[in-house]
């Protein structure tokens, strides 16, 4: 693929002409000025996924939240993840089915790693194990 044809289909998803997408932040959420924030405000057809608790996440929750936004889209939905963003997509994986293009993960942390806030309850480490993800 060509740099200018790479830039012709850019300008498409921030138009929301393909598909619509969708930000999952993390851990403490994306504040004024982040990558992740900017992306979202230049982005036409998006959502940001809000969380109840951004400095004690529940995966149990944050997954709920997750699927919430994703069930409220007609259409197909490319994913845009930040940190524990990323766990949270990879756990509603698991569960959940959606009409997800695929995800496009940035730092995606280990959660079993030692020093890893403690209160970050339920995500399991995928790089531990084998999945099968979307593509």
């Amino acid at each position: 693929m060509t740099i200018n044809r790479i830039d012709q289909l850019f300008m498409q998803v921030k138009k929301g002409n393909i598909f619509s997408t969708v930000f999952v932040s993390g851990y403490g959420n994306s504040p004024n000025g982040h990558w992740q924030e900017i992306w979202h405000k230049e982005t036409m057809n998006s959502y940001w996924v809000e969380q109840n608790d951004w400095t004690k996440p529940n995966c149990v929750k944050w997954v709920e939240a997750l699927n919430e936004v994703i069930q409220s889209i007609e259409g197909p939905i490319l994913l845009v993840t930040h940190s524990l963003g990323g766990n949270t997509v990879v756990e509603w994986n698991r569960t959940h089915s959606g009409n997800v293009l695929g995800a496009f993960l940035v730092a995606f942390p280990d959660v079993q790693a030692v020093g890893f806030p403690e209160a970050i309850s339920g995500s399991e480490s995928p790089l531990s194990r084998s999945y099968h993800f979307l593509v």
